[in-house]
């Protein structure tokens, strides 16, 4: 159990850990994109480990999965949630930081 004065610092950790899930989500931010697209995107993720963190990102509803019946095979596509979204500002200062102190 998280103690409540460190959870709002916890919770968000455990969210977005994970290396794979902030490029994701930085994928799409450009907005909605298909499974091959984001495999695109950020390289050299494999299909099960692409498969499992959007799988968690839905569950967690960082992302929405809409499954469009109107073609063959069926498309999915993902999209990201307005909590999906507020994580953009942290990226940005991840990366920021990462720009200024961490590459060259």
């Amino acid at each position: 159990m998280v103690k409540a004065q460190f959870c709002s610092i916890i919770k968000p950790i455990e969210l977005i850990s994970d290396s794979w899930t902030l490029l994701i989500i930085k994928s799409l931010l450009t907005g909605t994109k298909r499974f091959n697209e984001i495999k695109n995107d950020v390289e050299d993720i494999n299909n099960r480990t692409l498969s499992a963190r959007l799988k968690f990102l839905v569950e967690k509803g960082v992302l929405i999965r809409r499954v469009s019946q109107s073609t063959t095979p069926p498309s999915v596509k993902y999209t990201l949630t307005p909590l999906g979204k507020g994580i953009e500002p942290i990226l940005n200062e991840i990366e920021n930081f990462g720009n200024k102190y961490l590459c060259e």
